[in-house]
């Protein structure tokens, strides 16, 4: 069971589980609650993030895993229902901007582990344009970029290993058109692992720890976790 998101309201927390055997997807309540299960497909759902209206996004491999290694990018209303194909172009990890307008997705079949990777094979970042229907490359190093992560506005972050290790960027979207990436952190020692964000402050796994730091960035502070029984 892994890869939980909060809802933006922050009431619920959609998660993956292979609970019975393939990955589904999952609603739980944070106060604790019986899970909810929201897909039951025969083949793996994951990456699931929220997008506006409570429409959940997620990757899921239905009907053309034979013919491309990307995933599909699929929607579910957070209440259940039928899901249906939101984008007819493939890529990973799907994730909304707040008004509902882009989609950013990882495209590429490196594997995100291998860092020092640099070729054809790497992962970009692209968006989908709901307004004009068009997939618009945002990344063109050599080097992978992953995990897209909205913020405020039409900000968009994301990891990169352009500098050797995966450090945080962000761009702006305006009207389709990304800005120069910036880059908000510039470790050399061990990449970031994984990151998400409120807006507001980013939280990111590094090493053995969590940080968090603001989104425009800024020092970065180690959290200080005690776990008691």
């Amino acid at each position: 069971e892994s890869h939980p998101q909060w809802s933006p309201d922050g009431q619920q927390i959609v998660f993956q589980s292979n609970r019975f055997g393939a990955n589904d997807l999952f609603i739980i309540d944070p106060a604790g609650s019986q899970p909810r299960r929201l897909t039951y497909f025969s083949s793996s759902d994951r990456s699931a993030s929220w997008g506006p209206d409570g429409e959940i996004l997620f990757n899921s491999n239905r009907f053309y895993r034979q013919v491309e290694r990307d995933p599909e990018i699929y929607a579910i209303a957070a209440e259940g229902g039928t899901p249906y194909r939101k984008a007819d172009g493939l890529g990973f990890e799907p994730t909304a901007s707040a008004d509902g307008r882009y989609i950013a997705m990882e495209r590429g079949n490196c594997r995100y582990v291998r860092e020092a990777y640099r070729g054809p094979a790497n992962r970009n970042i692209w968006i989908y344009d709901t307004q004009t229907e068009k997939y618009i490359q945002i990344t063109t190093d050599e080097g992978q970029d992953i995990l897209p992560s909205w913020g405020t506005g039409n900000t968009l972050y994301f990891l990169s290993a352009r500098s050797g290790r995966y450090n945080l960027y962000a761009v702006t979207i305006n009207n389709g058109e990304a800005s120069e990436p910036k880059r908000l952190t510039n470790y050399k020692d061990e990449g970031i692992r994984y990151f998400d964000t409120n807006g507001e402050t980013i939280v990111f796994e590094k090493d053995t720890h969590f940080y968090t730091m603001p989104a425009d960035g800024g020092r970065a502070r180690q959290l200080d976790i005690k776990v008691t029984q």
